[in-house]
Protein backbone atom coordinates (compact mmCIF):
# COMPACT_ATOMS: atom_id res chain seq x y z
CA UNK A 1 0.00 0.00 0.00
CA UNK A 2 3.10 2.31 -0.18
CA UNK A 3 3.40 4.97 -3.19
CA UNK A 4 6.48 5.41 -5.42
CA UNK A 5 7.59 8.31 -3.17
CA UNK A 6 8.43 6.27 0.09
CA UNK A 7 10.21 3.62 -2.31
CA UNK A 8 12.06 6.64 -3.74
CA UNK A 9 12.49 7.89 -0.41
CA UNK A 10 14.21 4.45 0.80
CA UNK A 11 16.56 4.61 -2.08
CA UNK A 12 17.56 8.11 -1.01
CA UNK A 13 18.31 7.22 2.19
CA UNK A 14 20.04 3.73 1.24
CA UNK A 15 22.55 5.71 -1.03
CA UNK A 16 23.13 8.43 1.77
CA UNK A 17 23.97 5.39 4.05
CA UNK A 18 25.57 3.59 2.38
CA UNK A 19 28.16 5.45 0.62
CA UNK A 20 30.37 2.93 -1.89
CA UNK A 21 27.68 0.78 -1.90
CA UNK A 22 26.22 -0.03 -5.04
CA UNK A 23 22.33 0.53 -4.45
CA UNK A 24 20.21 -0.92 -6.76
CA UNK A 25 17.73 1.53 -8.31
CA UNK A 26 14.21 1.72 -8.03
CA UNK A 27 12.29 1.52 -11.19
CA UNK A 28 12.32 5.02 -12.74
CA UNK A 29 9.28 7.02 -12.67
CA UNK A 30 6.41 7.35 -15.68
CA UNK A 31 4.49 10.70 -15.23
CA UNK A 32 2.56 9.62 -18.83
CA UNK A 33 1.31 6.20 -17.07
CA UNK A 34 0.74 7.35 -13.76
CA UNK A 35 -1.55 10.34 -15.67
CA UNK A 36 -3.33 7.66 -18.02
CA UNK A 37 -4.01 5.28 -15.20
CA UNK A 38 -5.69 8.36 -12.88
CA UNK A 39 -7.94 9.25 -15.93
CA UNK A 40 -9.02 6.28 -17.06
CA UNK A 41 -9.68 4.08 -14.09
CA UNK A 42 -10.41 6.67 -11.60
CA UNK A 43 -7.57 5.68 -9.44
CA UNK A 44 -9.96 2.75 -8.27
CA UNK A 45 -9.45 -0.24 -10.54
CA UNK A 46 -6.18 -2.34 -11.68
CA UNK A 47 -4.66 -1.42 -14.52
CA UNK A 48 -1.71 -2.85 -16.70
CA UNK A 49 0.37 -0.33 -15.83
CA UNK A 50 -0.48 -0.54 -12.04
CA UNK A 51 0.69 -4.55 -12.80
CA UNK A 52 4.11 -3.34 -14.38
CA UNK A 53 4.57 -0.75 -11.35
CA UNK A 54 3.90 -2.96 -8.47
CA UNK A 55 6.39 -6.11 -10.21
CA UNK A 56 9.02 -3.47 -10.54
CA UNK A 57 8.80 -2.41 -7.42
CA UNK A 58 8.95 -5.42 -6.14
CA UNK A 59 11.91 -6.63 -7.65
CA UNK A 60 13.23 -3.59 -6.71
CA UNK A 61 12.37 -4.36 -2.81
CA UNK A 62 13.51 -7.87 -3.39
CA UNK A 63 17.07 -7.07 -4.47
CA UNK A 64 17.06 -4.50 -1.30
CA UNK A 65 16.51 -7.15 1.10
CA UNK A 66 18.48 -10.00 -0.69
CA UNK A 67 21.79 -7.28 -0.62
CA UNK A 68 24.02 -8.66 1.71
CA UNK A 69 25.42 -4.83 3.16
CA UNK A 70 21.70 -3.33 2.90
CA UNK A 71 19.40 -6.36 4.47
CA UNK A 72 20.25 -4.97 7.71
CA UNK A 73 19.08 -1.80 7.39
CA UNK A 74 16.84 -0.40 10.28
CA UNK A 75 14.89 1.67 7.89
CA UNK A 76 14.79 -0.86 5.31
CA UNK A 77 12.84 -3.10 8.54
CA UNK A 78 10.91 -0.43 8.82
CA UNK A 79 9.61 -0.07 5.56
CA UNK A 80 8.88 -3.82 5.42
CA UNK A 81 7.04 -3.75 8.66
CA UNK A 82 5.04 -1.10 8.86
CA UNK A 83 2.95 1.75 6.88
CA UNK A 84 4.24 4.65 8.27
CA UNK A 85 6.53 7.18 6.84
CA UNK A 86 9.80 6.73 6.64
CA UNK A 87 12.11 8.98 8.48
CA UNK A 88 13.26 12.18 5.74
CA UNK A 89 16.86 10.85 3.44
CA UNK A 90 19.50 13.74 4.57
CA UNK A 91 19.12 16.65 2.07
CA UNK A 92 22.28 17.33 -0.14
CA UNK A 93 22.96 20.08 -2.60
CA UNK A 94 22.83 17.30 -5.57
CA UNK A 95 19.00 17.43 -5.23
CA UNK A 96 17.59 20.17 -7.06
CA UNK A 97 20.61 19.44 -9.76
CA UNK A 98 18.98 15.70 -10.03
CA UNK A 99 15.73 17.37 -10.26
CA UNK A 100 16.63 19.42 -13.51
CA UNK A 101 18.12 16.40 -14.99
CA UNK A 102 16.30 13.63 -14.39
CA UNK A 103 19.30 11.58 -13.19
CA UNK A 104 19.16 10.77 -9.67
CA UNK A 105 22.15 8.39 -8.73
CA UNK A 106 25.60 9.16 -8.08
CA UNK A 107 27.97 6.79 -6.49
CA UNK A 108 31.26 9.02 -4.99
CA UNK A 109 32.90 5.12 -4.89
CA UNK A 110 32.73 4.80 -9.10
CA UNK A 111 33.35 8.95 -9.38
CA UNK A 112 36.28 8.71 -7.30
CA UNK A 113 37.96 5.52 -9.45
CA UNK A 114 36.99 7.42 -12.66
CA UNK A 115 39.37 10.29 -11.27
CA UNK A 116 41.93 7.78 -10.05
CA UNK A 117 41.96 6.59 -13.49
CA UNK A 118 41.84 10.05 -14.83
CA UNK A 119 45.32 10.41 -12.73
CA UNK A 120 46.57 7.07 -13.66
CA UNK A 121 46.46 7.44 -17.63
CA UNK A 122 48.02 11.20 -17.34
CA UNK A 123 51.21 9.41 -15.03
CA UNK A 124 51.20 6.51 -17.95
CA UNK A 125 51.35 8.79 -21.04
CA UNK A 126 54.22 10.71 -19.31
CA UNK A 127 56.01 7.59 -18.53
CA UNK A 128 55.36 6.47 -22.17
CA UNK A 129 57.07 9.72 -23.56
CA UNK A 130 59.88 8.85 -21.13
CA UNK A 131 60.33 5.60 -22.73
CA UNK A 132 60.51 6.61 -26.45
CA UNK A 133 62.78 9.55 -25.38
CA UNK A 134 65.29 6.73 -23.66
CA UNK A 135 64.83 5.07 -26.59
CA UNK A 136 65.65 8.19 -29.06
CA UNK A 137 68.63 8.36 -26.42
CA UNK A 138 69.85 4.96 -27.15
CA UNK A 139 69.44 5.05 -30.67
CA UNK A 140 71.86 8.22 -30.66
CA UNK A 141 74.35 6.29 -28.38
CA UNK A 142 74.56 3.22 -30.45
CA UNK A 143 75.38 5.54 -33.54
CA UNK A 144 78.24 7.63 -31.37
CA UNK A 145 79.76 4.40 -30.61
CA UNK A 146 79.62 3.05 -33.88
CA UNK A 147 81.54 6.40 -35.29
CA UNK A 148 83.38 6.23 -32.18
CA UNK A 149 84.85 2.49 -32.95
CA UNK A 150 85.44 3.22 -36.26
CA UNK A 151 87.62 6.73 -36.00
CA UNK A 152 89.54 4.92 -33.32
CA UNK A 153 90.38 1.84 -35.56
CA UNK A 154 91.29 4.12 -38.29
CA UNK A 155 93.72 6.42 -35.26
CA UNK A 156 94.83 2.33 -34.53
CA UNK A 157 95.95 2.09 -38.14
CA UNK A 158 98.28 5.42 -38.33
CA UNK A 159 99.96 4.39 -34.98
CA UNK A 160 103.48 3.27 -35.56
CA UNK A 161 103.82 1.15 -32.52
CA UNK A 162 103.00 -2.40 -32.94
CA UNK A 163 101.99 -2.98 -29.43
CA UNK A 164 100.07 0.75 -29.17
CA UNK A 165 97.76 -0.68 -32.35
CA UNK A 166 97.28 -3.79 -31.27
CA UNK A 167 95.56 -1.98 -28.07
CA UNK A 168 93.93 -0.05 -30.17
CA UNK A 169 92.78 -2.74 -32.54
CA UNK A 170 91.29 -4.58 -29.70
CA UNK A 171 89.39 -1.15 -28.01
CA UNK A 172 88.02 -0.04 -31.25
CA UNK A 173 86.91 -4.21 -31.31
CA UNK A 174 85.29 -4.02 -27.72
CA UNK A 175 83.32 -0.12 -28.79
CA UNK A 176 82.20 -2.03 -31.67
CA UNK A 177 80.75 -4.84 -29.40
CA UNK A 178 79.34 -2.23 -26.80
CA UNK A 179 77.73 -0.73 -30.11
CA UNK A 180 76.08 -3.92 -31.26
CA UNK A 181 74.67 -3.90 -27.54
CA UNK A 182 73.30 -0.74 -27.43
CA UNK A 183 71.36 -1.21 -31.01
CA UNK A 184 70.33 -4.81 -29.54
CA UNK A 185 68.91 -2.69 -26.80
CA UNK A 186 67.17 -0.29 -28.58
CA UNK A 187 65.53 -3.03 -30.71
CA UNK A 188 64.25 -4.57 -27.31
CA UNK A 189 63.03 -1.21 -25.94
Amino acid sequence: MRRYSDFLALYKHLVAQYEGTIVPPPPPKDAMGTGLMKFKSGGEEITPFIERRGAALGRFIARVAAHPTLAGDEVLKLFLTTEGKLPKPKATGAGLLAKLTGYTESDEFFDSKVREMDVLESELKKMHAAAEGLVSRRKELATSTVAFAEAFGGLAEAEEMPSLTRAMHQLSDVEAKVAKLHSKQVRSD
